[in-house]
């Protein structure tokens, strides 16, 4: 039998508004996983302050049946959350659930993605504003 895979997306959880950026991202991460999937395959968590925490992320799929769970930090770096905070709480995690396979991967960091949503974000800005980007005040000529 194959291993009942969930990925945990573990956001900060300061501000409302990332509930609902950090769902969003999970739905179209899921449906580039597993097009057409109705199952909870890819979930959210926060560490702080927004539920549903991630040790209460990891204990829920693992109740359903995950076999592996990849947590991904949606960070953009790694800081305190990503260095100590997300390996405390899967190292708890692995000893409540010793059948369990656990992977973390890397955070968002400076992937040249995120750049090209940077630049698209910076195009979009100043077409509104009716100028180019770089060519404002001279820039670059």
């Amino acid at each position: 039998m194959a291993a009942q895979e969930v990925v945990i997306l573990a956001g900060h959880g300061t501000q409302e508004q990332e509930a609902v950026g950090l769902a969003e991202v999970a739905r179209r991460v899921h449906g580039l996983m597993h097009p057409g999937c109705s199952r909870e395959c890819v979930r959210i968590a926060y560490l702080q302050f927004i539920k549903p925490d991630l040790a209460g992320a990891i204990d829920d799929s693992v109740q359903q049946g995950a076999t592996k769970i990849i947590i991904h930090p949606y960070f953009l770096a790694s800081g305190f959350h990503v260095t100590t905070h997300i390996p405390r709480i899967i190292a708890d995690a692995r000893e409540r659930h010793s059948g369990v396979e656990f992977l973390c991967t890397a955070p968002l960091g400076a992937h040249e993605k995120l750049a090209e949503v940077v630049l698209e974000r910076i195009v979009s800005a100043a077409s509104r504003s009716g100028d180019s980007p770089g060519q404002q005040r001279g820039e670059h000529e």
